[in-house]
């Protein structure tokens, strides 16, 4: 080894002892202990400081924190109300200015954790609460497959869903602002009505069927293999277990094996409605299922080439913004980005609604020799939701 050989890698050596490479901290938990206060746990790397990001609705984020070296647990006693819900991540120290959607990363920070106060979240954070797990199962008892303590997926789902044991009453499509049932929330999702022998007060004109083989979803795979002869369930679009995607949903689907879907249910204020503000990833999941669906930019003036069927029909494009259309359309139907305006994507969230709508509609369709209404699922009343872009 000559001697120049020798400085330049003891040059190297010593850049490298004296550089700070950022470790990420990981394996965030955010458990609400009361309707005030929250505990923040996570994995930490000896020496290094953190810096703990709040927000309740996705786009106002706030640096509440920043720990000593190696710490690795916060209590949030500030700011904190009862039945709303919260946002946070944890980060290295100083590698985050402004905004952790798009500055954080897997090198410097956690994923972002959610929490309900005064409720645990009983589909992660389980090493906090192992008791947790004896909510939906049943070690020698259990009376569905995988120690289920009721028979199906969604006979166990609705045992809280149904409002008895959650802020989110899918059935009503409602969510408690308050514990109670006075005053509540519309759901972004809408309703489901009336399911597995529960009464809902809610009649939507269509929902999501559940039971439904997934090769009859429109625009879907019509051959049976495997993934696709399964029936619908909650589980089709949610996973029961840790998800670090929004409201738990599913990380991968019969066309779709990687789902990432970010966004944030804004729960403050006097809105009639939960406010959702989608960030990334919806379409992806719904096309999950409904593939020949996720039209591109340009599909309403080119005949479709679907994934599953060539049926030469024009489609809607998603992934598209209103502002780059004319002379710049405008939709108070949410859109999916960072923009908070018309320059954001439309998706399929944006016309329709994920569980059951209850808006008004002229349309039949013929099913089993007789008609039936139905809207599609859409949110607005008749095709109210092509007039909110293009104004008539």
């Amino acid at each position: 080894m000559t001697r120049k050989t020798i400085f330049w890698l003891t040059i190297a050596i010593m850049l490298l002892a004296t550089s700070k490479v950022a470790s990420a901290p990981a394996y965030l938990r955010v458990i609400p202990v009361s309707g005030t206060v929250i505990d923040l746990y996570w994995s930490a790397m000896e020496g290094e400081s953190y810096d703990i990001w709040a927000t309740t609705d996705g786009v106002n984020w706030s640096k509440i924190f920043t720990t000593g070296q190696g710490a690795n647990s916060f209590f949030v006693t500030e700011g904190i109300q009862p039945y709303r819900n919260y946002y946070f991540l944890v980060a290295v120290a100083g590698t985050i200015l402004s905004n952790p959607l798009t500055e954080a990363n897997s090198v410097n920070s956690t994923e972002i954790g959610v929490g309900y106060p005064p409720n645990q979240h009983v589909h992660n954070y389980y090493l906090a609460d192992t008791n947790l797990c004896a909510n939906c199962h049943r070690t020698h008892r259990a009376q569905g497959a995988s120690l289920l303590k009721f028979p199906t997926v969604e006979e166990t789902c609705l045992t809280c869903h149904d409002g008895t044991q959650s802020k989110y009453n899918v059935l009503d499509g409602q969510v408690s602002r308050d514990g109670t049932w006075m005053n509540p929330l519309a759901s972004s999702a809408g309703p489901f009505g009336s399911l597995m022998g529960k009464i809902s007060s809610s009649r939507p004109v269509a929902a999501h069927t559940i039971g439904t083989p997934l090769n009859q979803a429109p625009g879907g795979n019509p051959v049976g293999v495997e993934e696709w002869e399964q029936r619908l369930s909650c589980v089709s679009c949610h996973t029961a277990h840790f998800s670090t995607n929004f409201r738990i949903l599913t990380s991968n689907t019969p066309a779709n094996p990687v789902v990432e879907v970010r966004a944030f249910a804004d729960s403050t204020g006097d809105q009639e409605r939960e406010k959702i503000n989608y960030i990334k990833g919806m379409n992806t999941l719904c096309s999950g299922c409904h593939p020949d669906y996720h039209a591109q930019s340009g599909a309403g003036s080119e005949p479709a080439a679907g994934t599953h069927q060539s049926d030469g029909l024009f489609r809607h494009p998603v992934g598209v913004r209103p502002a780059d259309f004319g002379n710049g359309l405008t939709t108070s139907l949410p859109l999916e980005g960072l923009n908070r305006d018309n320059r954001d994507n439309i998706s399929c969230i944006t016309c329709h609604r994920a569980h059951g709508s209850t808006s008004l509609s002229h349309i039949a369709e013929q099913e089993q020799g007789g008609a039936r209404q139905t809207n599609y699922l859409l949110r607005k009343d008749y095709y109210g939701v092509c007039q909110d872009c293009h104004k008539r």
